[in-house]
């Protein structure tokens, strides 16, 4: 509906219309200014009063602005607001750009850098603001996430300078090269979003995580990326400030050294830098290490180690070495070694010398002293007699045979020269003190040592003895077995004899011979079919036993089971100690036989004696008949 007014001064028109001039009291109907108008003067609908946003007002009409500019006044380019996605600058409106000094226009957004598609609201916020909620926020240093400060990162507030920080986010360094860039010491940089700095463990000044240390804190040594703290044994260097070669740092400040590594002075104006008496300093910067001298006399030495350049007190220099000042009365020199103003060593192979350096008193090991000379022992000898030909001890590696010593060779019976180990055939290739191979009837224990016996040997007194022939092994003495060689049987006394080639049910094998059971020499079981241990076979059925042999008991005509006082030795049945008493010995049996004879004597004998005495009494009673006759 169109709006009226009532007279040419009514101002009930709305923006762009007005009233006519030659409306009277009655209502007429406004009618519309100039297009470009926002109001225009009665009676004239060109004549602009007041110009809409986006134009200015030039002689009466509406000029249109600047395509950027929102409002201006004057001129097109003289703007005092912007369109969205520019930003004021001075009296000019420019495209606003990340990082802009002046606030972008984005509708009713404020603080912002640029603004989002829409153009109604920030896409980056300005500098010294954040983005909080979709809107841009002046950072107050309180905010979760770093401020914008232009190109500087990790901000909490923008600096002075808005391209710089005024401190810094998370824990960042405000002194570090760019400002905020790295952690401050004790602290790592967490790689989440925001990126904040963690402390590192206790004592770690660098780390890459809360769990990998670099670098430590003064006082502290690097180890498996933990921080220990420095002790004066250490090997390695400890972290005293930027001091090298510190095993412990000074109370009074831990950037300088107390205690040094390798062989460095602590003394000195710079301490744990050069090296103490007696060493010289050696390897590339960085990696130094102190040597000793090749002559534990020296004070100094050339970086040869080999030349002396300064000696210890009460030594002095001759060729390049430290020798020890003496008297002839001070016996002040070692044994090889004989004084002449200077402590002199004995000549080569000599182990004491008197008077000159040349005459020998005595020889070193692998010599022997003939006349003033020390000449070598012969080859593998380590100690020879004063016939130098003669060996008493071998050198590692070889053994003694008739004077002379031979290279080692496995499978002998004769014992190599290993250090202090024994039974030894041949000596480990890698250490000389232990036995490579065992000579024989000995072989390896888990130490490596020759010192158990093989099988068929037995421990006697430290010593592997063979057991006797015929057996396979031993264990109480040589000549008890506990089984036999192949072709032989077990005895009843533990030994070993020749099985027979055949028996029939009835008969032992005696001596390699076939004999009847029941015999007083049977000292081995009784054929009875399969059965075994039978001492005689069952006289109804001779394929099982009638009796057992010593040591088994008869169970349902079977001798398997070992009487109550016999001890089972694998699968046979003994009982110990009548196998010794069955064995008699040569002189056991001598002496049975003699005392055999003298009761055969003492019988005969007593015979004799009695027929002769009853003989004599007879006569005696003939004689007193005839006198009484």
């Amino acid at each position: 509906m169109t709006s009226q007014c009532a007279a040419a001064a009514d101002t009930s028109c709305p923006e762009k219309t007005y009233c006519p001039a030659d409306a009277t009291n009655f209502p007429t109907d406004c009618i519309p200014c100039h297009d470009s108008c926002l109001t225009c003067s009665a009676g004239d609908s060109d004549k602009c009063l007041t110009c809409p946003d986006g134009t200015f007002s030039s002689n009466t009409s509406c000029v249109k602005c600047n395509e950027k500019c929102a409002k201006c006044s004057g001129s097109a380019t003289n703007c005092s607001e912007c369109v969205s996605g520019n930003a004021l600058n001075g009296n000019e409106c420019t495209m606003c750009f990340a990082g802009a000094t002046k606030n972008c226009t984005c509708g009713t957004a404020v603080n912002c850098s640029t603004c989002d598609s829409g153009q109604t609201k920030c896409g980056i916020c300005a500098n010294g603001n954040i983005m909080a909620a979709g809107v841009c926020q002046t950072c107050a240093g309180d905010q979760p996430i770093p401020c914008v400060c232009d190109n500087a990162k990790n901000c909490l507030f923008c600096g002075g300078d808005i391209d710089s920080c005024g401190a810094c986010f998370g824990g960042f360094d405000l002194n570090s090269t760019p400002q905020c860039s790295k952690c401050k010491v004790g602290f790592f940089e967490s790689s989440g979003n925001p990126k904040i700095c963690t402390a590192c463990q206790p004592n770690c000044s660098v780390c890459d995580s809360a769990s990998t240390c670099t670098s430590c804190a003064n006082g502290y040594i690097l180890g498996g990326g933990a921080c220990t703290a420095c002790t004066p044994s250490q090997t390695e260097a400890c972290t005293c400030g930027s001091m090298p070669n510190c095993t412990t740092c000074d109370s009074d400040s831990m950037a300088k050294c107390a205690t040094c590594v390798n062989n460095f002075d602590p003394d000195g104006a710079s301490p744990c830098q050069s090296c103490l008496p007696g060493f010289f300093k050696s390897g590339s910067a960085g990696s130094e290490t102190c040597v000793a001298c090749a002559d534990r006399n020296c004070k100094t030495c050339s970086v040869s180690k080999d030349a002396c350049t300064e000696c210890k007190d009460g030594y002095e220099i001759t060729d390049g070495k430290c020798e020890k000042k003496c008297t002839v009365d001070d016996n002040s020199c070692s044994m090889n070694q004989v004084c002449d103003t200077i402590c002199k060593d004995c000549t080569s192979n000599c182990a004491t010398c008197a008077g000159m350096v040349s005459t020998c008193r005595s020889c070193i090991a692998g010599f022997v002293l003939q006349g003033q000379e020390c000449q070598a022992c012969p080859d593998g000898c380590a100690n020879c007699a004063d016939n130098k030909d003669v060996c008493q001890i071998c050198k590692d590696n070889f053994f003694i045979k008739d004077g002379a010593c031979a290279a080692c060779k496995d499978n002998t019976t004769e014992q190599c020269q290993c250090n202090v180990a024994v039974h030894c055939a041949t000596c480990d290739s890698g250490e000389a003190v232990k036995c490579g191979t065992c000579v024989a009837g000995y072989k390896k224990a888990m130490d490596d040592s020759c010192s158990v016996c093989v099988e068929g040997y037995i421990m006697m007194k430290a010593i592997c003895i063979k057991c006797e022939a015929k057996c396979k092994t031993c264990s109480q003495s040589t000549d008890v077995c506990d089984t036999c060689e192949d072709g032989h049987q077990m005895t009843i006394n533990q030994t070993c004899q020749a099985n027979c080639s055949e028996l029939t049910n009835g008969n032992a094998c005696v001596n390699g011979s076939a004999a009847n059971c029941g015999g007083l020499d049977q000292i081995t079981d009784c054929k009875c079919g399969a059965a075994s241990n039978c001492a005689s076979c069952d006289s109804q059925n001779t394929n099982k036993c009638g009796a057992c042999m010593v040591g088994y008991k008869l169970e349902n005509e079977v001798c398997s089971t070992c009487t109550d006082d016999a001890e089972q030795v694998g699968s046979l049945c003994f009982i110990r100690g009548e196998a010794e008493s069955n064995k008699l010995s040569g002189g056991a049996v001598a002496g049975i036989v003699i005392a055999v004879l003298l009761v055969v004597g003492m019988l005969v004998g007593g015979i004799f004696w009695y027929m002769k005495k009853s003989k004599a009494a007879s006569a005696t009673e003939e004689q007193s008949a005839g006198m009484q006759e």
